[in-house]
C-alpha cells in the first residue's frame, strides 16, 4: 500500500479507538450535566437534521470518479470546470438545506409537541436552528473534503479528524460547566465546523493548488453526475432509515428520555461500523484511478481481496 494509505489507515484506527474512549467518558458526562431529557432532545434534533444530508445525493463519490477520469488524461482545464460545477452545486444545496431547515424549525411544535413540554419544544427549536446552520456549512466543506480525498491526502484528513475527536469535548465541557446546558453541544459543533472549513479551504488552495473555473461548464457533465450519484443516493436513504428514523419515531411516540437510552446503544453499534469502513474508504481514489486507466478486472479483484483480508482481521480482533 502507498505511504499515505498506510499512515492514513493507522491514524484512522487510532481515531476510532480515541473516539470510543472519548465517547465512553463524554456521554456519561453529558447525561449527568445536561440530563437525560436534554441529551435526548439533542439526539432527536440530530436525527431530524441529519436527514438533510440526503441533499448531497452522493455527489462526493461522483466527484472522485470524474476527477480521476480527467486526472489520468492530464486535463487540468476539465478539472477546474469540475471544481466549479461542484462549488456551485454544493452552494445551492447549502441554500436549499437552509430553506428546508427553516421550515423544520417553524414546525418543531407540530412535529414533536405531543410528547414534549412547551419549554422542551422551545429548546429543541433553538438546537435545530444552530444545527441547520452547521449542516449548511458542512455542505460547503464537502467541496474541499472531496478534493482532499481524491488527492489521497489521508494523513492530513485523518489527523484533522483525530484533532476534532479531542477538540469537541475540550471546548464543550467548559461551556456546559459554565451553565450553557445542551446548547453547548451544538455551539461547539458549529464552532468546530467553521474552524475545519477554513482549514480545509486553506489546505486545498495552498497545498493542493485547487482551482475553479465557472465559465464554459459542460451541461452534459452535470447529467452524468446525476446519473452516477443516483444509486449512491439510494444507499444513503437506506442508511438514513436504519440509523436515524428510529430516534425520530421514538421521540414522537415516547419522548426524549428513551431517545437518550437508545442513542447510547446506537453509538456502540457505530463503533463496529467504523472499523469495517475506515480502511476501504481510503481505496476509493485508487480504484477509480485503476478503472480510468482500464486496468484488468483481475487487478481490481486482487486489490479488493487484500483490503478485505485486513478488514476481516481487524473485525475478528474486535
Amino acid at each position: 500500500m502507498d505511504k499515505q494509505i498506510k499512515m492514513g489507515a493507522a491514524l484512522s484506527y487510532l481515531n476510532i479507538v480515541s473516539k470510543n474512549i472519548v465517547n465512553f467518558m463524554y456521554t456519561p458526562f453529558l447525561l449527568r450535566y445536561v440530563g437525560q431529557v436534554g441529551y435526548g432532545l439533542f439526539q432527536m434534533t440530530n436525527s431530524v437534521i441529519l436527514s438533510l444530508g440526503l441533499l448531497s445525493m452522493g455527489f462526493s463519490s461522483a466527484y472522485v470518479k470524474y476527477y480521476m477520469v480527467y486526472h489520468v488524461q492530464h486535463d487540468e482545464e476539465s478539472i477546474r470546470k469540475l471544481n466549479g460545477i461542484y462549488a456551485l452545486l454544493f452552494i445551492g444545496i447549502s441554500f436549499v438545506s437552509l430553506i428546508i431547515g427553516a421550515m423544520l424549525v417553524f414546525n418543531t411544535g407540530h412535529i414533536f409537541g405531543a410528547q414534549l413540554t412547551s419549554s422542551q419544544v422551545a429548546l429543541m427549536r433553538n438546537l435545530m436552528m444552530i444545527m441547520v446552520l452547521n449542516v449548511a456549512l458542512t455542505f460547503i466543506s464537502t467541496i474541499f473534503d472531496s478534493n482532499i480525498t481524491v488527492n489521497e491526502q489521508f494523513v492530513f484528513q485523518q489527523s484533522r479528524q483525530l484533532m476534532q475527536t479531542f477538540l469537541v469535548p475540550v471546548v464543550c465541557v467548559p461551556l456546559i460547566l459554565f451553565g450553557m446546558g445542551v446548547l453547548a453541544i451544538v455551539i461547539t459543533q458549529i464552532a468546530v465546523t467553521i474552524f475545519f472549513l477554513l482549514l480545509n479551504i486553506s489546505y486545498c488552495l495552498r497545498k493542493l493548488k485547487m482551482r475553479f473555473k465557472f465559465s464554459d461548464m459542460p451541461v452534459g457533465l452535470l447529467k452524468g453526475l446525476l446519473s452516477f450519484s443516483f444509486f449512491i443516493f439510494l444507499n444513503q436513504m437506506v442508511d438514513l432509515v436504519n440509523n436515524n428514523v428510529p430516534n425520530f419515531i421514538l421521540g414522537i411516540l415516547k419522548g426524549a428520555d428513551l431517545v437518550a437510552t437508545f442513542a447510547i446503544a446506537i453509538q456502540i453499534k457505530n463503533m463496529f461500523y467504523m472499523l469495517s469502513t475506515s480502511l476501504s474508504g481510503m481505496f476509493i481514489p485508487k480504484v477509480n484511478r485503476l478503472v480510468s486507466l482500464n486496468r484488468s478486472t483481475a487487478e481490481l479483484t486482487d486489490l479488493m481481496i487484500r483490503v478485505s483480508r485486513i478488514q476481516m482481521s481487524v473485525l475478528f480482533l474486535y
